[in-house]
């Protein structure tokens, strides 16, 4: 899939580099491991935005397969690559992402997803409309096939939503894709952004609920980024865990009105149940199991909903692609404004 030539490609077996001085105005980082086959698309969606005057950092995790020759096979003077001498894990990366950012705002994407043309521009232009926000994310889709078309669409909503800062925007945000990595902006502006949790999801989760103390989120409705769905870090980790076990207890830490954090959790735990599907076609059985489970340990009526007992079932019985045809009709009933076409047409090729 990435049509790129190797031969004019130059080995530097130097790990230490100086970093570049940035000038501009949005870092776009890449933390990365082991993508080689994967990687050359996504840079290539980022170095042909519309918006030029970006910094590309590539953060690579001590890959052991040839992602330093695809990265550094673009010659293109805006990727700054950065290999660490140790795998860091994926909490580490991030840190060293946050760290080498320097510039007013930081947008993130995953070493496998794409971005659609105009998705910088319109981010930068998002947060620059709302000097409030902190923290911004777009619409995105989903696909399963090397040609990036649109397989799955879950849109939150179909107009600009602004969460006001503290417990309302930590309570609702992740009901508008803020744990969904690709396209996640950030207004960095000299911050100093800590990762606490060694957690796969609260890592990246944790520091957002900081910022979000302190300024507001807004999600923009516009597909701007595509997510490959072959291995989705958010369900593939939750094989002896489940999704509620991992967030319950950063909400106990960051939303402090009683009433809030209540329904909160209440909420969470019946969007669950709709999970299933999204469990079962990115993860496994094991990772509804444990959902269930924790459900059960935390308010066992969800389980005597007709709902829970429909996607419980299905989600165990059907097979993927039956289970993925469901979404699809799900989706079209519900999302009738969506042209397909006008994302197709956006898609960067190599």
């Amino acid at each position: 899939m990435v049509c790129l030539s190797l031969k004019k490609y130059k080995m530097d077996n130097s790990i230490k580099r100086k970093i570049i001085p940035i000038k501009e105005k949005v870092t776009v980082c890449i933390p990365t491991y082991n993508r080689a086959e994967l990687i050359g698309a996504t840079l290539n969606s980022v170095v042909k935005q519309d918006f030029k005057k970006i910094n590309i950092l590539v953060i690579d995790n001590n890959s052991s397969d040839e992602t330093e020759k695809v990265v550094k096979s673009f010659n293109d003077k805006r990727i700054q690559y950065f290999k660490n001498k140790k795998n860091l894990g994926f909490p580490g990366n991030l840190q060293r992402c946050f760290d080498l950012a320097k510039t007013e705002y930081l947008i993130f994407l995953a070493d496998d997803d794409i971005f659609l043309q105009g998705a910088v521009i319109k981010l930068v232009e998002v947060m620059d409309k709302n000097p409030n926000c902190i923290i911004g994310k777009s619409a995105d889709y989903r696909f399963f096939n090397d040609k990036m078309i649109p397989d799955i669409i879950d849109k939150q909503s179909n107009k600009t939503i602004i969460l006001e800062r503290g417990d309302r925007a930590i309570s609702k945000s992740l009901d508008y894709s803020l744990g969904a990595f690709s396209g996640l902006i950030i207004r960095k502006e000299g911050k100093k952004i800590k990762v606490l949790s060694r957690g796969l999801l609260n890592s990246l989760i944790e520091p957002l609920f900081i910022l979000l103390k302190e300024g507001d989120f807004i999600y923009y409705p516009e597909i701007l980024v595509g997510l490959r769905c072959h291995n989705n870090l958010a369900y593939q980790i939750y094989t002896d865990s489940s999704y509620s076990r991992e967030l319950f207890p950063i909400y106990n830490q960051f939303i402090k009105n009683e009433n809030i954090l209540k329904r909160t959790k209440d909420r969470f735990l019946k969007a669950s149940v709709s999970d299933f599907f999204n469990i079962r076609l990115y993860g496994n059985w094991a990772g509804i199991i444990c959902e269930t489970k924790y459900i059960f340990e935390n308010n066992y009526l969800v389980l005597l909903t007709p709902k829970f007992i429909l996607y419980f079932i299905l989600s165990l019985l059907l097979p993927k692609r039956v289970i993925l045809f469901i979404k699809r009709v799900f989706i079209y009933i519900n999302s009738k404004r969506i042209d397909k076409k006008e994302i197709v047409n956006k898609i960067i090729k190599n």
